[in-house]
């Protein structure tokens, strides 16, 4: 084998390899993220709906009272876990605005990190809270 096949041959095993490695590491995380997250101390509570493929999604986040609305402006993946940046969108008990959310949700352990807030999450629509 001459020495430029050979490099041809490393070359379309190497991205093989990548693409395969990639494609692998994606499929942990479903379509669709659907869940109900609460922390630890049980103050903070999360809804969040994200389109992984898209890139969006929101997070409905209530804290003593509070009942805020995040949009999606960012999302990356990253094996199992997803890290993301959300802004204020809304609210429903009169803020007008509210401090960005650096989130990451590990789906392989189902917890969601907010700062230094971690809340363990369970499917949405199986545990709708009343």
């Amino acid at each position: 084998m001459k020495n430029h096949e050979r490099g041809t041959l490393h070359a379309v095993l190497l991205a093989a390899f990548t693409f395969l490695s990639y494609g692998c590491a994606t499929e942990k995380l479903p379509m669709q993220v659907d869940k109900y997250c609460v922390s630890d101390s049980g103050l903070s509570r999360y809804l969040i709906k994200l389109n992984v493929p898209k890139q969006t999604g929101n997070i409905s986040y209530q804290y003593m009272g509070q009942d805020v609305r995040y949009i999606i402006r960012s999302l990356e993946v990253d094996g199992s876990q997803l890290t993301g940046h959300a802004d204020f969108q809304s609210s429903s008990t009169g803020e007008i605005r509210g401090a960005p959310i650096l989130f990451s949700y590990e789906s392989d352990r189902e917890l969601l990190k907010d700062g230094q807030v971690t809340a363990k999450c369970v499917d949405w629509h199986e545990n709708e809270p009343q």
